[in-house]
């Protein structure tokens, strides 16, 4: 496995344990980071700082502990993948967990970045996130006790950092749009499972679709068909999501999903 895989394995998995911990807060449990680092040696440290960051904000004033956790389980992995993919080559990758942390620390504090949405005085929440970021990573790259290390290998302009954070919410923006079409495909029944793993083939594997009707011997004009109403149902997860994230008329969430799409290509 590339060292860019096993960054992307990594962060997948803090993503996923993040989001079993906060919904066991939700049920009143009070986990310990420490069952979570015991359960994944290989990743202990890694595991400890990030689960860290939703205990540490526990308290902070400014927002209800509802509204921390919720935060955490949307942001946390789009913060944490932008950071780690900027500092990819640089020895600042050591510092990821704390600035991670620092970033919610911000975000969480009176007067805050979840304090400033709620009120309304943020109109574009991503945009206002990515500042939050951005000014957090500048701190860690510019203390002084760095001077005698490597220099950062991070894009050399603002507007390829920029292009980086944006490129990186539109990954999980789509992530979770896949998620949610497979939660309701769930409860749509087999045709539309059937449709997901149409899905997965079409573009994970990059099968074409006749290619497809070979395999599971059916007419290809079926399998188009099928394929237009899967890509109509990843279309509504998509703008429920960006709807969720970025709220707005109708047509200005088709933009916004327009715009992620774009980001992509």
């Amino acid at each position: 496995m590339s060292s860019a895989d096993a960054d992307e394995a990594l962060d997948s998995l803090i993503g996923r344990l993040a989001d079993e911990f906060l919904a066991r807060r939700e049920r009143g449990e009070d986990p310990d980071p420490e069952e979570y680092a015991t359960r994944y040696p290989h990743a202990a440290d890694e595991i400890r700082g990030a689960l860290a960051v939703l205990v540490a904000t526990g308290g902070s004033p400014g927002s209800s502990p509802a509204e921390q956790d919720a935060l955490a389980r949307d942001y946390l992995g789009i913060v944490r993948a932008y950071l780690s993919a900027r500092w990819r080559s640089s020895e600042l990758r050591a510092e990821l967990d704390d600035a991670v942390q620092e970033v919610f620390v911000e975000c969480f504090r009176q007067g805050g970045a979840l304090e400033a949405a709620r009120s309304g005085r943020v109109p574009n929440f991503r945009a206002f996130l990515y500042g939050v970021v951005r000014n957090v990573a500048r701190r860690f790259e510019s203390r002084p006790v760095r001077a005698t290390g490597a220099l950062p290998d991070i894009p050399a302009t603002e507007a390829s950092l920029s292009r980086l954070f944006e490129r990186t919410w539109a990954q999980a923006i789509m992530i979770e749009a896949a998620d949610r079409q497979k939660r309701q495909a769930v409860e749509r029944g087999p045709e539309a499972l059937r449709r997901i793993e149409l899905l997965r083939l079409r573009f994970e594997e990059g099968l074409p679709i006749r290619t497809i009707a070979q395999h599971w011997g059916e007419p290809a004009a079926s399998l188009h068909h099928a394929y237009a109403v899967a890509r109509r149902e990843f279309k509504a997860a998509l703008l429920e999501v960006v709807a969720y994230h970025s709220p707005g008329s109708p047509a200005e969430v088709e933009q916004e999903a327009a715009n992620l799409l774009k980001a992509l290509s």
